[in-house]
């Protein structure tokens, strides 16, 4: 009876040493994903898509794609890169959505609202999300094929549009090689 008991207590001892070896191997990394949209046109409303392919865009998607344990977006930013238009010139609105690549599913990840554009050149800005679209992005990055469809849609006071605004996405992968 000892011995079974010794047994039993060396098995769950080297049972659990194996799984927190595991972890032990877990790889960490942080990078970030970006796109920059480019808003032109005479109309006051405007509506972008992008396809953000993770694994093309990020080595780290690349290398651990298939050994991915989850993703997390810690944070993420926009910046107008530049603007070609009047120093009153604004966003009423803006709204970044995420859904898969076909279009379906979509999720807010955040709206700006009275945004004069001017005073945005070149100051990056953190955007206040929406937790449930960064996870919708995440899971997106996490699974195959790893890419997800950004879709940027609003309005302006004024016209013509002739604006870029980028996006940036600090991303935090953990992934197991073993």
């Amino acid at each position: 009876m000892k011995r079974n008991i010794i047994l039993l207590t060396a098995s769950l001892i080297m049972i659990s040493m194996y799984f927190y070896s595991c972890d032990l191997l877990d790889v960490e990394k942080e990078f970030w994903l970006e796109h920059t949209f480019i808003v032109q046109g005479n109309n006051a409303s405007f509506d972008e898509d992008y396809l953000l392919d993770a694994a093309a865009e990020s080595d780290v998607i690349e290398e651990y794609a298939d050994l991915i344990k989850s993703i997390e977006i810690l944070e993420v930013t926009y910046e107008v890169t530049y603007q070609n238009g009047t120093a009153t010139q604004q966003i009423n609105t803006a709204t970044l959505t995420v859904s898969d690549a076909s279009g379906g599913g979509p999720v807010t990840i955040g709206t700006v609202t009275n945004q004069n554009l001017a005073s945005l050149v070149g100051n990056v800005q953190n955007l206040a999300f929406n937790q449930a679209g960064v996870d919708r992005a995440a899971d997106l990055i996490k699974n195959p094929p790893h890419s997800f469809l950004l879709n940027l849609a609003g309005s302006a006071n004024e016209t013509p549009l002739d604006f870029g605004v980028k996006f940036r996405f600090k991303v935090k992968m953990v992934a197991n090689p073993t």
